[in-house]
């Protein structure tokens, strides 16, 4: 009896082990890099393909992996060729604790050769390409190179938006050669302490709640808000504030969800998009420049 009960907890012991190494076996992973994502625009239709993404949403065969800030290295419990699909994510209104997929763009979709404990990358040149989606609508709102001006002072400004193509003022998008010659900018000295614009086209826009984004490169040195202009029945105006960005000396990328604002003038017939801002009595001048201003939902 003694035997058997011996040879009986040794081959459960044996088995018990053998399991225990299937299991190890099952969790070696692959790694996934994905340094970074590369947005590729029709310039003279969807403008600069300037971006700032900054997450990204992950599955593989179909399955949610998690979502990760970029850079990252993430580990994937799958073997060769794996259905791999990314989804490009912004910080919504410029806040790093507000997340948002991008629904205008695109994601990315591809097969890729899983190695268990090598890291893979989506494309073999490391960083993948992305668009905007085929049944996203991308209006540029402002570029600055064109003929006229799309932005133009309310009756309340004390200066104008005047363009700039020193290289000195204009902004130069770092991944890519685009005709981005000009730049907007408003500069506030003296007595001239508050500029304010807004489009001179009226924008039909969505509502239903379905998220408006509003897309802005700049950089300013003080203060500015933006926001819209419900045309309402009758032509009367309602200015409704979205966001208060503060001072960047560096030329920065912004994705400004106006939903809320739109969503809150269910029989608006239009509406416009303004800029401003109020220069302290304590500075004697100060500038704003603006580039690559356009609508994507």
């Amino acid at each position: 009896m003694a035997k058997n009960l011996s040879l009986a907890i040794l081959v459960f012991a044996a088995f018990f082990v053998s399991c225990k190494k299937e299991e190890q076996k099952a969790i070696i992973p692959a790694y996934l890099s994905i340094p970074d994502l590369d947005l590729k625009t029709d310039y003279s239709q969807e403008g600069s393909a300037h971006s700032k993404i900054t997450t990204v949403w992950v599955f593989a065969n179909d399955i949610s992996i998690g979502v990760f800030n970029l850079p990252c290295v993430i580990p994937i419990l799958e073997e060769g060729d794996t259905k791999i699909e990314v989804y490009a994510g912004v910080n919504m209104n410029g806040i790093d604790a507000t997340r948002v997929l991008y629904s205008p763009y695109k994601k990315f979709e591809g097969q890729v050769d899983l190695k268990v404990l090598d890291t893979n990358f989506l494309v073999p040149s490391g960083i993948a390409e992305i668009n905007y989606s085929s049944i996203a609508t991308v209006t540029i709102v402002e570029d600055f190179d064109q003929t006229g001006l799309n932005l133009v002072k309310t009756i309340r400004s004390d200066t104008g938006l005047y363009r700039s193509n020193l290289p000195a003022d204009v902004f130069v998008n770092p991944d890519e050669i685009e005709d981005n010659g000009k730049a907007g900018i408003f500069t506030l000295t003296g007595d001239k302490g508050f500029f304010e614009a807004s489009t001179t086209d009226i924008y039909d826009l969505p509502q239903g709640s379905r998220s408006v984004f509003l897309e802005m490169t700049y950089k300013n040195e003080i203060p500015i808000t933006i926001g819209v202009m419900a045309i309402l029945p009758g032509g009367a105006i309602e200015q409704v504030q979205t966001i208060y960005l503060f001072e960047s000396d560096e030329w920065n990328k912004i994705y400004i969800n106006l939903v809320t604002e739109i969503s809150s003038f269910p029989f608006a017939t239009g509406f416009k998009i303004f800029i401003g801002g109020q220069k302290p009595s304590s500075m004697d001048s100060a500038s704003v420049y603006l580039d690559n201003i356009k609508l994507a939902y």
